[in-house]
């Protein structure tokens, strides 16, 4: 998630620096705007791939009920809570 943020910092600095360009140098804000297109599609990409790393394994094999309440149970040993399912 760490460089989904840097990359996400990144896309916001060089809109800006479009956007000042605009007027004054509409050739390079449109290299800037093109920037911005490549690093908004490589941040998509890697929030994509760091979603399927959070899905569970077990959702696959056990299907969606059984995962969660695996999950829940393991909550409950964690943090001494109760929760209902």
């Amino acid at each position: 998630h760490d460089a989904v943020s840097q990359k996400l910092f990144s896309l916001r600095l060089t809109a800006q620096a479009a956007t000042a360009l605009v007027d004054r140098d509409p050739a390079r804000a449109k290299g800037e705007l093109q920037q911005v297109a490549a690093l908004a599609a490589e941040a998509v990409d890697e929030l994509r791939a760091a979603v399927v790393e959070l899905r569970p394994a077990a959702l696959d094999e056990d299907g969606l009920i059984a995962t969660l309440r695996t999950q829940i149970q393991v909550l409950d040993r964690a943090h001494a809570a109760e929760v209902a399912f």
